[in-house]
């Protein structure tokens, strides 16, 4: 399963920036977001609803049957659009230097690091939550565990509103401005789960809410700032990098977060999220000039 999200998710993301020109880039990552947002609503809505009456396996057969179809659709209709060849071979190694030379790029990599790990979060720890105090709202942990996902639905359902938006303000507003709007949304969405009573509280709503919109900026825009910044050929490699630090991140807060959540409570874990959050924004505020100006340079 490991190798085949390698293989898939991150080759999309190369392909929208392949497909599209900087002007209209941050849509194009948008639209690719919103087919993200559709999954989410699938994940948790449909595919949770085939597990509840039909058991695991089923769900996992689910799954398989509709990855089977968007191969086959992906192999009929998707074209790749690759550019001229270069008689330089580059990879992964050839990227780190250029990495370390741009400001862009560091931004784009340490907002991947820290914001993609919210998704993983909140799923893992909502439900363990819900799982956890299931005995103290008389359900069971299959009811307990049904009802947290219902936060991740409507975190799903807007998200998926959300990226047509924060794909307009990529291109007309910027792409620093966006992020900075969606790392401050991302942690007051943590912060606030991390103070909420318990894991069904009204509360979660609207911070899945503020957490769908920074979801949604910071993955978009993580993106679009790091096509930006890439050079000519190197765009796969690059955006392999950005989409490298999404599982370091997932282990690192998973780890940590899961440890704090056994130790000192639930919301210790959501809490570690929105302070990470909350000083990638401080950091990125910082430095959106030296951003700003590499890009009017380049």
């Amino acid at each position: 399963v490991g190798i085949g999200l390698i293989l898939g998710y991150p080759q999309f993301i190369t392909m929208v920036a392949d497909y599209t020109f900087e002007k209209d880039r941050g849509k194009g990552m948008a639209a690719n977001g919103m087919a993200m947002g559709f999954a989410s609503i699938l994940v948790f809505g449909i595919f949770g609803a085939i597990v509840k009456k039909m058991g695991v396996i089923a769900g996992v057969n689910a799954g398989a049957i509709l990855a089977a179809i968007g191969a086959i659709f992906t192999w009929f209709f998707l074209k790749d659009r690759m550019p001229e060849k270069t008689k330089e071979k580059t990879g992964f190694k050839e990227a780190i230097p250029v990495v370390k030379k741009s400001i862009s790029l560091k931004a784009s990599y340490m907002c991947s690091l820290i914001t993609r790990a919210d998704i993983i979060v909140l799923a893992t720890f909502l439900v363990s939550w819900g799982v956890k105090v299931a005995g103290d709202f008389d359900m069971t942990s299959t009811d307990a565990t049904m009802k947290s996902m219902f936060p991740m639905m409507a975190m799903g359902v807007f998200s998926l509103f959300a990226f047509p938006v924060i794909g307009v303000l990529l291109d007309k507003w910027g792409r620093v401005q966006t992020l900075l709007l969606s790392l401050f949304c991302a942690a007051a969405g943590m912060l606030l789960i991390s103070v909420s009573p318990d894991p069904f509280s009204p509360m979660l709503y609207f911070a899945v809410l503020l957490a769908g919109i920074g979801m949604a900026g910071s993955i978009a825009g993580a993106n679009t700032l790091a096509t930006d910044a890439s050079p000519k050929g190197m765009v796969g490699s690059i955006l392999g990098g950005v989409n490298t630090m999404q599982p370091i991140g997932a282990l690192l807060f998973i780890a940590v977060g899961g440890y704090l959540f056994d130790k000192m409570g639930p919301g210790w874990a959501f809490g570690l999220k929105g302070i990470a959050n909350l000083l990638l924004f401080i950091w990125m505020f910082m430095i959106k000039g030296s951003i700003q100006a590499e890009r009017q340079g380049k």
